[in-house]
């Protein structure tokens, strides 16, 4: 067992933006996100994300501050540092805000902050957060310059982000992002960092992860959302649940 293990179990965090972007493309509402993120939370999901995007910024928006009455100290919010995210997270009062840059490729989509390059911007918008009583969080490429950076700013959590491991098209280079991913989620511990991971995690590569000692908390998406089609939110959700679970136990043996 890691001696830097710390936790019990990763609690599960799921994203509802693939919901949101699905609707964000629909004429009718059929589907009610917040009636998905109660289920969500009855299978056995820990917390709750939304992306601040610009796309129908008005409708996350107002799905945000109803989200952030109905579950108090769960959603997480991913926005840019800019003054309209602090607008907004001043009125909505998320238990977390994680600090993003947008996806140039995608409006629904964000990427990984460089903290190095952008170290005053952020570290003062973390300061701000703090100031307003928002807990923070660094989404970074597991690089050790950035896990350093992130300490530094003063944030809560660095969100590791997981795409190299995701997309690796051979198990030599997997195991080599694992192998990064673990040794940085060490790193941040050891630099008082509370270590999540986010990234298009599914339900065959995510056990690996999920066993990882020194990681808290894992964001999950696409691959519920994907999978619902087929078996329902709620069955989908607590097959997801049970490999955190399953890997938890593995991780204690």
């Amino acid at each position: 067992m890691n001696v830097h293990s710390h936790q019990q179990s990763t609690l599960f965090e799921v994203s509802l933006d693939p919901l949101l972007s699905f609707l964000d493309d629909r004429k009718d509402n059929v589907l009610d996100p917040l009636a998905f993120a109660i289920a969500a939370e009855e299978a056995g999901a820990d917390g709750l994300s939304i992306y601040l995007s610009e796309k129908n910024a008005n409708v996350r928006q107002a799905l945000m501050q109803t989200m952030s009455q109905q579950f108090v100290g769960r959603l997480k919010i991913n926005a840019a540092a800019n003054a309209r995210t602090l607008a907004i997270v001043s009125e909505i009062r998320p238990a977390n805000v994680c600090l993003v840059v947008p996806d140039g490729m995608a409006d629904e989509r964000f990427a990984p902050v460089d903290v190095v390059a952008d170290f005053s911007l952020l570290q003062s918008f973390v300061s701000q957060l703090h100031r307003s009583g928002h807990r923070s969080s660094l989404f970074v490429n597991p690089k050790a310059e950035q896990v350093q950076a992130c300490a530094e700013s003063g944030a809560n959590a660095i969100v590791l982000s997981a795409e190299r491991y995701v997309q690796a098209d051979n198990d030599a280079t997997r195991n080599q992002a694992q192998g990064e991913l673990e040794a940085m989620a060490i790193e941040s511990i050891r630099q008082g960092l509370s270590v999540q991971i986010s990234g298009n995690l599914n339900y065959q590569n995510i056990a690996a992860l999920a066993s990882l000692s020194d990681v808290t908390q894992i964001n999950i998406g696409d691959a519920i959302f994907s999978r619902a089609l087929f078996v329902g939110w709620n069955v989908a959700l607590k097959e997801m649940k049970a490999i955190l679970v399953r890997s938890g136990l593995m991780q204690r043996a």
